[in-house]
């Protein structure tokens, strides 16, 4: 018995429980809940007239970001879709509308962190900007202090009044719900207060405000709407809807199941339905997606006490069924019958799911091509409708339904195989007698979607509702997505000489087409007898090609390379196929230690993927990641090694880059034999099939066998001490063009560095003092090697001009007018807004609302110093906001600073600074402002390092950390080259920035700065 067959009786037993009123599951058929079929949040249900009108964010789009819609049902169970013509923003949050005493219709919407209100004669639009601009904003960001706007959402009183509430991320001390009440213009408010979080416990969002039996309920969404920690809560008053508020003692109403099918509930509105009310709120949809925006809507029943308690929600996914008269009373013909598919794409999107009535399972084909589904009805049958709801409903597909008696011969019942058109359910009309049913999936208008369904419905008899097909979803396209084409470039590096350097790539599929490079060629040198292209960092290719419409939104995709990794950094950028930077807009291939992100980045944090225990495997790998659509995979060497389900939204990309990732270094160090991208995902098989045939031997090797890279070698050794505890060794090189490996050792010690790529080594923990001997040795990649006669370096402090701060000494830096201490002086805006105060040994530096941005307006504290010429500097940070706790009080940030030019009337700010910040697993971050703002952190979160250093030689500034003030590691990104003349002076020192509206700090101690004489 196989798998198809098995499921099958499932199936049926499935369907006979139903029956028999047996535990109905999430994919029991004909199930309940979710009521509507896709993805679907922030829901807001009302009903006005004899029709339930259901407004709620479009998920499953990566962000929430629309297009403008409502579904609407006479009944509750059957609803159809249409778009609306406003908002047409890039984000479309928790729509909520109401009817205004004046008979008007008023729609409340966010931004983050804003919202809108729009008006309407009627619930459906057209709608327009209540103030008049399209994108005026009514209630802006913080209107009411210490609440962030966003989730607004209408209560009316009794007596007719109209009071707003609105707020997110309500947990921070002194923080709540915001509310308002509204004059009678709908679009200004008479009074303002803040419902604090000490009456609201745990208050994140979503507040939802109604009344009964004289008791306002304030219910609200508290934990992460990503996660099995959102729930729903409440709050009661007997004094008004402006509070105060009583938590209630049974807490939380509405939660996580105990086996997760009822995952992350909230974000919820409620119905009243004569004595009945209902809470219609979206849950996290079955297999749960990475990010958890893939949410759908349910309803359950409401139910209180004799003293007004709201009682535990009985979440189910049997849902309330009918509130109303059935408006399509035909049987489904299609329910429970024998099904076979062209693919599917694992057991948890059988086809059965597609003829099972229930809109928590979909049948997901294997790919985005063409795919069909083919039902036996059992006998010769009437069938005058078809209903198909598509995953997606804002997105059109075509597809072809034919009928058959036999399954050989086929008659067309409709073809939709040019639809351009929008909708849920998609109604097709027509009149055939037939046993079996076939619908074929050919196309859809969005890249890397697949032709899935929650539900295929056939009938007989009754009329379909009013279709909407004269009206769009917003920027719906007219479109399908464009076919896939398989091999769309490779490099290679057999395909040139050693003789010199390259400086353009040609794409082996189209040689017209190609990359040029950015700044410096790259070397073609063989690596264990394998051709190599010696990447050292300093190389940017660009595609002189578009990858065009195909690569856009959700594109399948295949990036593989060849790459012989020495040494291994945090983030090593091989490929970066867009030139934006939005969240989710990238796809970026690396080989990195960053457990996050280190291999496949999409800027989309929860998306991101890298893997534990990455290593420089000092051998040719094969580096695979593969994306279909649904899941993306890593391979090594043609084995699995990661897979996750992510959601793409590629915007159109003006060029590919290699060698970096575009405007924000994460340099590739390392050697690549070849680089290949497909528009389609490759397979396991396939995968495994390239590793196995391997890498032909160079055709270079005769060519090689004379060559030696050290004679030309231009270079000499420069050792020195850079402070009384480190020696720096290096090559007075400006960049290892041809991959040499190079050998530093202590003779003194016996500490060594064995063969590295980096042509700079520090040898730290030394003694002051002391004198060291050195043995530094080269080698090129054929095996060539040249020894440095040995060199001594003292370690004594006489060749530095020491300077020491240990904060002893007690000054108030905003209250001083002229100098203090070492420091020349405290910069930043509104320093009376902030404290840097010396007090028991410390250095303690607190503001609020401070940010390093170009224009360097709301600049945050800085504690500096000027200097010249080169210098290293170190400081050991005692704590910050929330350190003792590991909890997040505020997004602050403090460290060392150097500041290369000060905000001109042509010309922002230029920075580097190294801080700590926890928040989001980052650590140590290192951060470049100039002309943008270029970030690298060390991914150790609250395990962050405290002791910082700085180092200055030339036009390199090193930025490192260290658990214990000795050992010292580089950041990534570090070294950062910038150009400063040698005699300008820069400004050095010490800074703290809170991001947030609440105060936050960094506590400094041991200021030490080494200044070369």
């Amino acid at each position: 018995m196989n798998m198809r067959t098995i499921f099958f009786i499932i199936f049926l037993t499935l369907c006979l429980a139903l029956s028999f009123g047996q535990e109905v599951k999430y994919n029991t058929p004909q199930a309940g809940n979710p009521i509507i079929p896709g993805y679907f949040a922030d829901p807001t249900i009302q009903k006005f007239g004899d029709t339930y009108y259901l407004y709620a964010t479009t998920d499953g789009n990566g962000g929430g970001l629309g297009p403008s819609q409502v579904w609407t049902s006479k009944d509750f169970v059957n609803w159809s879709i249409q778009p609306m013509n406003w908002p047409n923003t890039h984000y479309i949050w928790a729509p909520d509308v109401m009817k205004g005493k004046d008979g008007k219709y008023y729609m409340y919407y966010c931004q983050p962190c804003q919202i809108y209100c729009g008006v309407s004669d009627t619930p459906v639009g057209p709608w327009k900007n209540i103030l008049g601009e399209e994108e005026a904003v009514l209630v802006p960001d913080r209107y009411v202090k210490m609440s962030i706007t966003l989730d607004g959402q209408t209560f009316v009183d009794d007596d007719g009044s109209v009071y707003l509430y609105w707020g997110t991320w309500g947990i921070y001390p002194n923080h709540g719900c915001g509310v308002g009440k509204l004059n009678l213009d709908m679009k200004s408010f008479s009074d303002t207060t803040l419902i604090p979080n000490t009456q609201i416990t745990d208050f994140f969002e979503a507040p939802y405000v109604f009344k009964r039996n004289g008791i306002y309920y304030l219910t609200y969404s508290s934990g992460s709407c990503h996660d099995n920690t959102y729930r729903v809560q409440y709050a009661t008053s007997k004094t008004g809807p402006m509070g105060p508020f009583t938590f209630a003692d049974n807490n939380p109403i509405l939660a996580t199941n105990a086996d997760e099918t009822i995952h992350g509930p909230g974000h919820h509105s409620i119905l009243k339905e004569g004595d009945d009310y209902y809470i219609v709120y979206h849950r996290h949809n079955i297999p749960q997606s990475t990010r958890g925006m893939h949410r759908q809507v349910a309803a359950d029943r409401l139910v209180f006490d004799d003293e007004g308690r709201i009682l535990k929600v009985e979440a189910s996914h049997k849902g309330i069924g009918y509130l109303q008269k059935n408006t399509n009373p035909y049987p489904n013909l299609l329910l429970g019958k024998k099904v076979r598919a062209s693919s599917y794409y694992n057991e948890d999107f059988v086809p059965e799911y597609a003829i099972d009535d229930n809109n928590a399972t979909l049948w997901r084909p294997r790919t985005c091509g063409e795919e069909w589904i083919e039902v036996d009805l059992g006998k010769k049958t009437s069938i005058t409708r078809v209903w198909t709801q598509f995953e997606h409903a804002t997105s059109f597909y075509q597809y072809l339904i034919e009928t058959s008696l036999d399954g050989k011969e086929w008659t067309v019942f409709s073809d939709r195989r040019a639809n351009t058109q929008a909708g849920s359910p998609m109604m097709d009309a027509g009149k055939a007698k037939a046993r079996y049913l076939r619908l074929t999936i050919t196309g859809n208008e969005q890249n890397g979607l697949s032709g899935a369904i929650w539900n295929l419905k056939a009938f007989n008899g009754g009329k379909n509702p009013v279709s909407f097909a004269d009206m769009t979803f917003g920027s719906e396209s007219t479109e399908a997505a464009p076919q896939r084409k398989g091999l769309i470039f490779e490099i290679n590096a057999d395909d040139y000489p050693m003789k010199e350097s390259i400086s353009r790539l040609q794409n082996r599929k189209d040689k017209t087409k190609g990359f040029n490079a950015i700044g410096q060629k790259v070397a073609v040198r063989p690596k264990d007898n394998k051709s190599a292209f010696i990447f050292n960092g300093m190389q940017e290719f660009r595609s002189d090609f578009s990858l065009g419409k195909a690569f856009t939104g959700n594109s399948p995709y295949t990036l593989m390379a060849w790459i012989y990794m020495e040494n291994i950094s945090t983030n090593e950028c091989i490929a970066d196929l867009t030139n934006v930077g939005g969240e989710l807009e990238k796809v970026v291939l690396g080989y990195g230690t960053d457990t996050q992100a280190g291999v496949v980045s999409h800027h989309g944090s929860f998306e991101d993927m890298g893997l534990p225990g990455l290593q420089a495997t000092k051998r040719w790998t094969l580096l695979s990641v593969t994306f279909d659509g649904f899941m993306e995979r890593i391979y090594l060497d043609g084995k699995l090694m990661k897979e996750k389900n992510v959601m793409l939204r590629l915007p159109l990309s003006d060029f590919v880059t290699i060698g970096k990732k575009y405007g924000e270094g994460q340099a590739f160090k390392n050697s690549m034999h070849s680089l290949a991208l497909y528009d389609l995902p490759l397979t396991a098989d396939e995968v495994a099939d390239i590793y196995k045939k391997g890498i032909p031997d160079s055709p270079l090797l005769a060519e090689s066998q004379d060559m030696n890279d050290l004679k030309s070698l231009q270079s000499f050794l420069s050792v020195r001490a850079v402070s009384s505890s480190i020696v720096r060794l290096g090559m007075k090189m400006d960049t290892n063009e041809f991959g040499l490996s190079f050998s530093f050792e202590n003779l003194t010690t016996g500490k060594q560095s064995g063969w590295i790529n980096d042509f700079e080594y520090f040898d730290t923990s030394l003694q002051p003092g002391k004198k060291y001997s050195y043995r530094v040795r080269v080698k090129d990649t054929f095996g060539n090697i040249k020894e440095f006669d040995q060199v001594e370096v003292s370690t004594d402090e006489n060749q530095f001009q020491v300077i020491y701060d240990d904060f002893s000494k007690q000054y108030d830096f905003v209250k001083a007018a002229d100098k203090k201490g070492i420091w020349d002086g405290l910069s930043g805006y509104q320093l009376d807004e902030v404290s840097a105060l010396t007090d028991q040994g410390q250095l303690m530096i607190k503001s609020a609302g401070r940010n390093f941005q170009l224009p360097g307006r709301d600049n945050g504290p800085f504690l500096y110093k000027e200097v010249d010429g080169d210098f290293l500097a170190e400081v050991e940070i005692v704590d910050f906001s929330g350190m003792k706790e590991k909890k997040g009080v505020s997004f602050n940030e403090g460290g060392l600073m150097v500041a290369l030019r000060e905000a001109t009337t042509r010309g922002g700010q230029e920075l580097i600074h190294l801080g700590t910040f926890p928040y989001y697993n980052v650590g140590n971050i290192l951060t470049l402002l100039s002309h943008g703002r270029i970030q690298y952190k060390n991914d150790k979160g609250w395990d962050l390092e405290r002791f910082l250093q700085v180092e200055r030689s030339g036009n390199r500034f090193y930025f490192r950390t260290s658990t214990d003030g000795a050992h010292w590691t580089n950041m990534p990104g570090s070294p950062i080259v910038y150009s400063v003349s040698p005699d300008q002076k820069i400004k050095l020192g010490l800074y703290q920035v809170t991001y947030t509206p609440e105060e936050g700090y960094v506590a400094f101690d041991n200021f030490k700065l080494w200044i070369a004489r």
